[in-house]
């Protein structure tokens, strides 16, 4: 087997390798990679067999795929995203699944426990309902519910 061909298979399961990356770590970035490595494949075969010109080409066609379709390419294969707000769930009523030990505790949110502060030092027994008034990262930050003035 010639060097040329051996040049081109070595690019090509570079290429693969990239690819498949990619997949355990998305961004689109190993993706370019991988792509640009296979077109080095293909050109080692035609005939380009100047490893250096090799090189130059995949750091030529990696760069410029990176600046012209990356951002193109994340929006195309960008996954449907829940709205994240700082405020989200904000108003919605939980329920205290242990009685809050000072202002920390844990709630129950959408079928799920989670960690919470009480914004206040109101005490919060298990079986209390409240109310989320924003969150830090995953502790939700709660409320204790007050009685509507029509009660």
């Amino acid at each position: 087997m010639s060097s040329q061909y051996v040049a081109a298979l070595v690019w090509l399961v570079a290429g693969f390798l990239l690819l498949i990356g990619e997949v355990l770590l998305p961004g689109m970035i190993l993706a370019l990679f991988g792509a640009a490595a296979i077109l080095v494949s293909l050109l080692a075969v035609a005939g380009l067999d100047d490893i250096a010109l090799q090189f130059l080409v995949f750091a030529l066609v990696t760069a410029a795929t990176i600046l012209l379709l990356r951002r193109r390419l994340l929006l195309m294969f960008k996954g449907q995203q829940r709205g994240g707000s700082d405020d989200e769930g904000a108003g919605q009523r939980v329920q205290a699944v242990t009685d809050f030990q000072g202002r920390h505790g844990r709630v129950r949110w959408r079928g799920a426990e989670w960690d919470a502060r009480s914004t206040d030092d109101t005490p919060i027994a298990a079986s209390d309902w409240l109310l989320i008034v924003g969150h830090d990262g995953l502790c939700l930050e709660v409320a204790p519910e007050r009685p509507s003035a029509d009660a």
